[in-house]
């Protein structure tokens, strides 16, 4: 892995492994520094297939969620017209 890896970015694996593995003078690997300098700039690395939003909008959606399943009458305004038929079959 640290072969492959260090391929990809232009070092050999030796040198990869040294990054992620060699203690130093503050008791940190050279990959746990980036880690803290990325921490204290309010930065942080998630896995590419993720999508970052906004706090406050992820509040709002959630904010307004609650608001319109406060406000339904019953199960009937959650459902769609293809179900509408067979609500009474199904119980409902």
């Amino acid at each position: 892995m640290n072969a492959a890896l260090g391929d990809e970015i232009g070092y050999d694996g030796p040198w990869v492994s040294k990054f992620k593995n060699d203690k130093k003078n503050n008791g940190l690997t050279d990959l746990e520094t980036v880690c803290v300098l990325l921490d204290k700039l309010g930065l942080k690395v998630i896995p590419e297939s993720y999508e970052c939003y906004d706090k406050k909008f992820v509040e709002a959606i959630f904010f307004l969620a609650r608001m319109q399943i406060t406000h339904s009458a019953d199960i009937n305004d959650y459902q769609f017209a293809s179900i509408a038929p067979r609500l009474s079959e199904l119980g409902y």
